[in-house]
């Protein structure tokens, strides 16, 4: 008796089918993508944080205007703005379905605007800081880490819209980042006091990054070549917030700026805390959240695709 081959996935092995999409409306998709993706730091009204290093005391809302959260302290919004643009700028790249030349010129566009926007705030904190070795040590340091999370959400927003399991990978980055984003629109930077609305916004929005996994995962199917797709993708959801929690908390000690071997200290130190002590509150149930909606999403998918192929011959 001959083995008969499993059937194709419809949803997953048939090839995509590639729009041609104009190069002007990708470019303006990736740039749309970017000033949305800025919508958290223009709520706080755009003014140059106090910096530790500025050559004259100066009032908040004395500090000039800035296109960039150009603050140590504001690194995860950094992240989030970038990682929101990658994000939105694949998902639209997907549902359009431009293929890598429509992606490549939405990523132009999305990094051409974050890019100008980190190059306007350097220039106006540069023509402030007092000029000490400290202070260019800072607006190197700071430059190059924010230039370096733009590059990742345009390595997000390209390879969104490549291969399934690669784009769920790369998706729970971006999930990660849509969560931040939202926390930092619903209680925007420098907010001390919080409405009642606003605390029950905030907590809904932790949970964002575990069911937007769950939905990519459901998205991606299960099948024994996606299981790694799976497994790096709740090992992401689970460790990348406290990773980020613990850059962000070692680059906030300036003292330590010249010491690297104390900074990697404080991050390991930070990191190890996150994953343990809080780990109940937030990483176990993020990924028990997320299996269980890609699980159920599968076998809804499932049970569909049972239904829809059973339903013709029902008819006959």
């Amino acid at each position: 008796m001959s083995a008969v081959a499993p059937a194709p996935h419809p949803a997953v092995d048939a090839p995509v089918e590639r729009a041609r999409t104009s190069p002007l409306v990708a470019l303006g998709i990736g740039a749309a993508a970017a000033v949305v993706a800025l919508l958290p730091w223009m709520l706080t009204g755009m003014r140059l944080p106090l910096q530790n290093l500025w050559a004259t005391a100066t009032l908040p809302d004395d500090m000039p205007f800035s296109l960039w959260p150009f603050n140590q302290y504001l690194l995860e919004l950094v992240f989030a703005i970038a990682g929101f643009a990658g994000a939105v700028a694949a998902v639209v790249g997907r549902i359009l379905r431009w293929g890598a030349r429509g992606a490549w010129l939405a990523t132009a566009g999305m990094a051409g605007v974050l890019v100008v926007a980190l190059a306007q705030s350097a220039i106006v904190t540069a023509g402030g800081l007092d000029g000490s070795r400290a202070a260019t040590l800072y607006l190197v340091a700071f430059s190059g880490a924010s230039l370096l999370l733009i590059a990742c959400g345009a390595t997000l927003a390209v390879i969104g819209v490549t291969g399934r399991r690669i784009a769920v990978v790369a998706g729970t980055f971006g999930a990660i980042a849509v969560g931040s984003w939202l926390g930092s629109v619903v209680h925007p930077w420098g907010v001390v006091v919080l409405s009642p609305v606003q605390q029950v916004l905030l907590l809904a929005v932790t949970w964002v990054p575990a069911v937007l996994v769950g939905a990519l995962l459901a998205w991606c199917g299960l099948r024994a070549r996606d299981a790694a797709a799976w497994v790096v993708s709740l090992v992401v959801l689970a460790v990348l917030p406290a990773a980020i929690v613990a850059v962000g908390t070692a680059i906030g000690y300036r003292v330590y700026w010249t010491m690297p071997g104390e900074l990697v200290a404080i991050a390991g130190e930070t990191f190890v805390r996150g994953l343990t002590t809080d780990a109940a509150l937030l990483a176990v149930p993020s990924v028990a959240i997320a299996l269980v909606i890609g699980l159920l999403g599968v076998g809804a998918r499932a049970w569909a695709r049972r239904r829809s192929a059973s339903a013709p011959s029902a008819q006959q």
